[in-house]
């Protein structure tokens, strides 16, 4: 309670010559698509490819059994194999450097939230971490985003179009849960970059 309102303190103070960031961390920051399809290979024997998943609930996982992808996401072993997608580490780190502020604002389960934000302080201990408890809340609706330099990066079209931010933007490549964004669209973290770059913010 303490800590969420401390949470809420920092992101209603107004610092609109800061720009903030608002990053989502599955599909955006991290791979987990390739987190679940090596698990599901691993453990069925099978060969499957992260480029083959076409659905939100990874359906094409055929041998999986019901709360198998779900356990997956709430285990160490995910966060033990899970990879940061190219460029993202550094990317914040120079938006830190500059004076910027980064919120990473992720949903799941409390146990799956809690080794996130773990992740999260060991790799880039400078963002603030908000965590959306799936068990609560159905998007992230609720999280103030405010200022005229707010930024909202995120994968998932219905996110993006149901928080309230000044600049949305859609990222990596279009599958069936994004391809309805017609917003600004950055693939990968190169493109990031020269998306503020544009914006003189890099």
């Amino acid at each position: 309670m303490v800590k969420d309102k401390i949470m809420d303190y920092i992101m209603a103070t107004e610092y609109d010559s800061v720009p903030t960031l608002y990053i989502d961390m599955d599909g955006v920051m991290i791979d987990s698509t390739r987190v679940i399809v090596d698990c599901y290979n691993e453990d069925f024997n099978r060969c499957m490819s992260p480029h083959m998943i076409q659905t939100w609930g990874f359906k094409e996982l055929k041998y999986a059994p019901e709360g198998y992808i779900y356990d997956i996401f709430k285990s160490q072993r995910f966060f033990d194999k899970v990879k940061f997608f190219d460029g993202c580490v550094e990317f914040l780190k120079g938006w830190n450097y500059l004076g910027h502020r980064c919120f990473i604002v992720t949903m799941g389960h409390p146990i799956n939230l809690a080794l996130k934000e773990e992740f999260t302080k060991e790799h880039v201990p400078f963002c603030y971490f908000i965590g959306v408890d799936t068990n609560k809340y159905k998007s992230k609706g609720h999280i103030k985003m405010s200022g005229e330099n707010s930024f909202y990066i995120d994968d998932l079209a219905k996110n993006l179009r149901e928080c309230v931010c000044e600049n949305k933007i859609a990222f990596g490549v279009k599958k069936p849960w994004n391809e309805t964004w017609n917003g600004d669209w950055v693939k990968d973290f190169k493109a990031v970059e020269k998306y503020f770059e544009k914006r003189g913010l890099m």
